[in-house]
């Protein structure tokens, strides 16, 4: 399988066929599928933090998509970097999905520095934004008027007001969020973030990297290289 390497400040950009990895600095790492993206930390190993879902619906019922239309790709823009994916629809509606890093912020709460999701040809319907394998959820419950949800793996979603409803352990099991907006015309976006803000002052944390395309591993405490070790290569 071809692979396309690009290193872009603090940023290493993995394209393949099939996803789009954006890796920020050893830390945190976000895979961008056809169908799904899936954020990753870095805790002595990659682990999920969270995959994330856009659906749409009319009433009640699912809109599907249509496969074929599906395109990932990315532009840069005053310094910024832009990964999208954008997803046709049955009845011609559209999902833009854009993720918007600063490749020079060494702050690991800016990966990304914005997300915004925009809907075309979808008024009347309703867009739903999901996340699952989240950690340390805590007890089902409806959210009224709340605009930010955080979890474990220092993981936090921000999202805007006047959504329909908001839910942390269902639709999708216990281990989710959901919020469900209604589209209010033709052209309408919104702004939600997935991201990793850093751990509370005095946390000690030990970071190993294995680094994308050497034999290096090196070895991080509370953000400072201590160890250089030959090892393996690293394959996403």
């Amino acid at each position: 399988m071809e692979k396309k390497y690009i290193t872009y400040g603090l940023l290493t950009i993995l394209v393949i066929l099939t996803a789009t990895y954006i890796s920020f600095n050893g830390k945190v790492r976000l895979r961008i599928d056809d169908d799904k993206a899936v954020f990753y930390v870095n805790d002595s190993r990659w682990l999920i933090s969270g995959i994330q879902q856009d659906r749409l619906f009319s009433g009640s019922k699912i809109v599907d998509r249509i496969r074929n239309t599906i395109e990932r790709n990315n532009y840069t823009s005053n310094g910024l970097r832009t990964e999208y994916r954008s997803t046709g629809y049955e009845n011609g509606e559209t999902i833009l999905h854009k993720w918007t890093f600063d490749p020079y912020a060494p702050n690991v709460e800016n990966f990304p520095v914005e997300e915004e999701i925009c809907i075309s040809n979808a008024k009347g319907k309703y867009y739903r934004y999901s996340v699952k394998r989240l950690k340390d959820t805590g007890e089902k419950r409806k959210l009224i008027g709340e605009t930010e949800v955080s979890f474990g793996y220092n993981m936090k979603i921000n999202f805007e007001e006047g959504y329909s409803w908001a839910w942390i352990g269902w639709p999708y099991g216990k281990d989710s969020f959901a919020v469900q907006y209604k589209i209010k015309s033709n052209e309408e976006c919104f702004n939600i973030r997935l991201f990793d803000p850093p751990p509370p002052e005095g946390f000690n944390a030990t970071i190993i990297q294995l680094s994308d395309i050497g034999k290096v591993i090196e070895v991080y405490k509370n953000g400072i290289n201590v160890q250089n070790i030959t090892g393996d290569n690293f394959t996403i």
